[in-house]
């Protein structure tokens, strides 16, 4: 099987193993009422680049690094006022857990996103980044060269090729914080 044939839900099922080993993964949200310093500080903290905007537990938008720099930094607003949801983006491409890597990569390089919800049966089950499809698309093709490599000449000392991804640890705790842009439980979907 050609790793771009695999899917999102292969995809997910691998951050999750990752999770086990100190990579961040899982939902990351905030709310409508949530300031921008507000979200950027959950970026910085949980080391992501986008979070899901949420209205209880109704998925309404996403919020990016990038929206960060055009939407607010650009124009000159001031993110310790701005709301979240006056600058994230509402009208949002998802993904169901069985479309193929190849066609998200294609998708979201079409339509510029980085960052790709995953529905299923109108619950979020994750989100996916244009570096998590690369990353296991080249973890993938380090295994099939590995492979081929024995396959030909015995066992590889080596193929040669880095490993680029690398997991950090980072603090989730909001228990000091009770106002923690966090939803607890299933986000739901509905195509607007």
């Amino acid at each position: 099987m050609n790793e771009t044939d695999h899917t999102l839900e292969q995809v997910l099922r691998a951050k999750q193993e990752r999770s086990a080993r100190g990579a961040v993964t899982g939902l990351v949200t905030a709310r409508t009422s949530d300031t921008v310093s507000r979200v950027v500080d959950v970026l910085n903290a949980r080391a992501v680049g986008a979070v899901l905007v949420t209205e209880g537990d109704q998925l309404v938008g996403i919020f990016t690094e990038r929206d960060v720099l055009r939407r607010v930094l650009g124009p000159g607003h001031d993110p310790w006022v701005l709301r979240v949801a006056s600058v994230m983006t509402s009208q949002l491409s998802c993904a169901d857990p069985a479309m193929k890597v190849s066609t998200a990569m294609r998708m979201m390089s079409e339509a510029q996103h980085r960052h790709l919800p995953v529905v299923e049966r109108g619950l979020v089950v994750g989100i996916v980044s244009i570096g998590d499809l690369t990353h296991h698309v080249s973890a993938h093709l380090r295994e099939s060269v590995s492979d081929l490599s024995t396959y030909i000449g015995g066992p590889a000392v080596s193929v040669g090729l880095p490993y680029a991804a690398r997991a950090t640890t980072v603090s989730t705790d909001t228990s000091a914080n009770s106002d923690a842009p966090y939803y607890e439980g299933p986000l739901r979907f509905t195509h607007q």
